[in-house]
C-alpha cells in the first residue's frame, strides 16, 4: 500500500524511470558494457534503500535501456539517467505551500545544512569546472527535516516554500521572488564557506521559507539547529545578498526574471 505520513492524509507513490545505455558486454561492440552495468546496479541500489528507508513504494515505471547511436564506427551512448517522479494526494489544494513569498517583512529562512558540494552543480557547469565533491543525500536528517516542516505547514505557518535544487540558494531565492513580485534582502550565513559554496552548491533536501514575523522564535524553536535566518521579503523589486559584511549581488527582480527565461538557443536555463 502507498505509505501514509503520520497525518493520515497523504498517500504516496513513485514512478521510476530509467534511460540507459546498452550494458551488455560485448569485446567488439560494446566494450565498456560492464562498467555500465555496474553504474544500472548502483542506481538499482540506491532507489531500493531510499524507497525503504522512506517507505514509499515505487509502484511503476518505464524502462528504456538501449540508448545508444551509431554514425559509422562512432557510438555515442546517454549519461545513465533515472528520473524519479512522485505523487502524493492532496486533501485541499487551497491548504498546498506556494513557493513565492508573500508580504514584504516576512522572514527568510534557509532549512537544512549546505555543504562544499559544488561538483556537478550548474554553477561548475556553467564555469566548465570539473572534480568536486557531489551532493550526498543523507536521509535520517533528511526525513526529519520532512516530518517537522510538514507538520509546520499543516498548522499553517509556512508562508511560502521552495526547494533548493539546480542553481542552489540564490536561485532558489530568485524564484522566490519572481511569483509574487516581492524582493529580498539577505545576509548569508557565516559558516565558513565560500562565496561560490553559500550561493551556488546544491546541497540535498534543503529548503527556502519565509515565515510571519509573529512566528519567527516558534520556527526557528522547531528546526532547532537545522535553520538559519537569512533575512526578510522587501517590497522593493531587488535582490541583495550580503556575505561576510560584502554586497555579492544585487539585481532587480526582473532582469533576473530575464535571465531565468531566456530561450536555450539564447543560454538561458535548461
Amino acid at each position: 500500500l502507498p505509505y501514509r505520513d503520520r497525518r493520515d492524509d497523504c498517500f504516496w507513490s513513485v514512478n521510476d524511470n530509467f534511460c540507459v545505455p546498452d550494458s551488455v558486454y560485448d569485446a567488439r561492440t560494446n566494450p565498456d558494457g560492464c562498467e555500465k552495468l555496474g553504474k544500472l546496479v548502483k542506481m538499482c541500489q540506491a532507489l531500493h534503500n531510499l524507497s525503504v528507508f522512506y517507505g514509499i513504494p515505487m509502484t511503476s515505471g518505464k524502462d528504456s535501456m538501449k540508448n545508444d547511436a551509431r554514425h559509422g564506427k562512432l557510438k555515442v551512448s546517454v549519461p545513465p539517467t533515472v528520473l524519479y517522479s512522485m505523487a502524493a494526494r492532496i486533501d485541499d489544494v487551497r491548504q498546498v505551500t506556494t513557493a513565492e513569498f508573500k508580504k514584504a517583512g516576512d522572514r527568510i529562512l534557509v532549512v537544512g545544512q549546505v555543504y562544499d558540494e559544488l561538483g556537478g552543480s550548474e554553477f561548475a557547469g556553467e564555469l566548465g569546472l570539473t572534480g568536486g565533491h557531489v551532493p550526498k543525500v543523507r536521509a535520517p536528517a533528511a526525513r526529519l527535516r520532512y516530518e517537522i516542516m510538514s507538520e509546520l505547514q499543516s498548522r499553517g505557518l509556512i508562508v511560502s516554500c521552495h526547494d533548493i535544487s539546480d542553481g542552489g540558494l540564490a536561485v532558489a531565492l530568485a524564484e522566490s521572488a519572481f511569483g509574487g513580485c516581492l524582493g529580498a534582502k539577505v545576509t548569508l550565513p557565516g559558516r565558513g564557506f565560500s562565496t561560490a559554496v553559500e550561493l551556488f552548491a546544491e546541497s540535498h533536501s534543503r529548503f527556502v521559507i519565509s515565515v510571519a514575523p509573529e512566528h519567527l522564535a516558534e520556527v526557528q524553536a522547531a528546526f532547532a539547529n537545522d535553520v538559519i535566518e537569512l533575512g526578510e521579503v522587501s517590497a522593493e523589486q531587488i535582490l541583495c545578498i550580503t556575505h561576510k559584511g560584502k554586497p555579492v549581488l544585487s539585481e532587480t527582480i526582473a532582469d533576473l526574471f530575464a535571465a531565468w527565461n531566456r530561450t536555450l538557443e539564447e543560454g538561458g536555463r535548461a
